[in-house]
């Protein structure tokens, strides 16, 4: 069978299900299994492909028509540039969270020295992102999930980073005993009413919080009063109908602060930054 006979047998059966980037899909898929990119795909649409190939290929085809992500299929996620691997142990880095990182680099000079502390670290994305681009800074990722530090160590090494980053297994910040200068996460923040049939692939302990999905962020920012040294920063991603109420609670647990808030790209609150007064 040719590549682009395989290729029309998976958009049809993918568009059955109403999916929106059928073409796209079978694409990434029958790519990651000829172990060549996409370009190769469309360029070479004669090319036969071997029966062991075509099994493989209409296994993950069976698997995305189930709403399986892409990115757990072929064991990847781009990430503000970078290749994650990523499976069932760890959440998909998403967008949004690109976001977070970019307004945690544009408050950083390239060569400071700071103590970043990437709290609920999943991947590693955002901690080995920060490494990557903040050569002289010391850098924190903490999980309370064993199977997600391995996999953050696995991208770790990966990216050659492995040296200048601290993983440890916490509760939020529990276990971390000297002050930083930048607390970063994008902790769980959602509840269970926003979960599709897409997202349940994915971790819910990644996912879904209490009080609405507002409890690890409550929670890192009491925690966070305690361990910011002075003048610190803490960045947050959060749910933006969720920006009101935690609004009032910095005013709780910390005074004289300059509170930001940065918009997504679709112009939704997305991220939050607390600024604290020096000593």
């Amino acid at each position: 069978m040719r590549i682009n006979e395989l290729l029309n047998q998976a958009v049809k059966s993918l568009k059955k299900k109403k999916n929106p980037s059928a073409y796209l899909d079978a694409e990434v898929l029958l790519s990651h299994v000829l172990k060549q990119n996409r370009e190769y795909v469309l360029t070479h649409s004669e090319k036969t492909v071997t029966n062991n190939q075509i099994r493989k290929f209409k296994n993950l085809v069976k698997r995305r028509l189930k709403l399986e992500p892409i990115a757990y299929l072929i064991k990847k996620r781009e990430f503000h540039g970078i290749n994650f691997y990523v499976d069932q142990r760890v959440l998909i880095p998403r967008p949004e969270t690109e976001i977070l990182v970019e307004t945690v680099l544009e408050s950083v000079p390239k060569n400071s020295q700071v103590k970043i502390a990437d709290i609920g670290t999943g991947s590693g994305c955002i901690a080995i992102t920060l490494a990557k681009h903040l050569s002289q800074a010391q850098i924190i990722a903490s999980d309370i999930s064993k199977e997600a530090l391995a996999v953050a160590r696995k991208n770790a090494r990966k990216h050659q980073v492995a040296h200048r980053i601290k993983f440890i297994r916490s509760n939020l910040l529990k276990t971390i005993k000297e002050p930083v200068n930048i607390i970063v996460a994008n902790l769980p923040y959602l509840s269970s009413d926003y979960l599709t049939k897409e997202l349940k692939y994915e971790p819910l302990k990644a996912l879904v919080a209490k009080k609405q999905g507002r409890a690890f962020l409550e929670k890192i920012l009491i925690q966070a009063a305690q361990k910011l040294a002075p003048g610190g920063k803490i960045f947050l991603e959060i749910h933006p109908p969720h920006l009101k109420y935690l609004r009032a609670m910095i005013k709780t647990y910390f005074v004289k602060i300059n509170l930001t808030v940065k918009k997504d790209l679709a112009q939704r609150n997305r991220v939050i930054i607390i600024t604290t007064k020096k000593a």
